[in-house]
């Protein structure tokens, strides 16, 4: 045989391996799987340092388990980057969804209104409030220097 031919039959028997690999991690990753939320609810307030990484991570865990998911944003008024890295993730994930709560006067009222409306759409839903999380990082941090 040539070299050549070698190096194709190798090649495809390599190709033929890793899906192979990945069609077996995707059922047994599908079967133990448990989080049956397709709706991300999150609450921001100056996020910059976690929002992009929670976003990426919630959608690369569940395009692992095949399953398609809608994260909707409700920004109450972030004054760092945190919009910013939103727009910016925006372009690549269709399915996110970003609402400015800046100019609304109880945002309370307006967070409880989203809540409500992910309810009645009648699919699991999550909602995490991040508002308060890098605040306790940035304490966290000044504290142990």
């Amino acid at each position: 045989m040539s070299q050549w031919f070698q190096w194709v039959l190798s090649a495809v028997a390599l190709y033929l391996l890793v899906l192979f690999l990945i069609s077996f991690y995707q059922k047994v990753y599908r079967s133990s799987y448990h989080h049956k939320a397709s709706h991300l609810l999150l609450i921001t307030a100056n996020n910059q340092a976690s929002i992009e990484w929670l976003i990426r991570s919630y959608r690369i865990a569940n395009q692992l388990g095949s399953k398609e998911v809608q994260v909707t944003v409700l920004d109450t008024g972030s004054t760092d980057d945190t919009l910013r890295i939103l727009k910016r993730i925006r372009f690549e994930f269709e399915q996110l969804e970003v609402v400015s709560l800046l100019d609304v006067p109880n945002k309370e009222e307006a967070i409880q209104h989203f809540v409500q409306m992910a309810q009645k759409e009648k699919r699991p839903f999550l909602v995490l409030d991040l508002r308060d999380l890098d605040s306790h990082q940035d304490k966290q941090t000044s504290t142990a220097l």
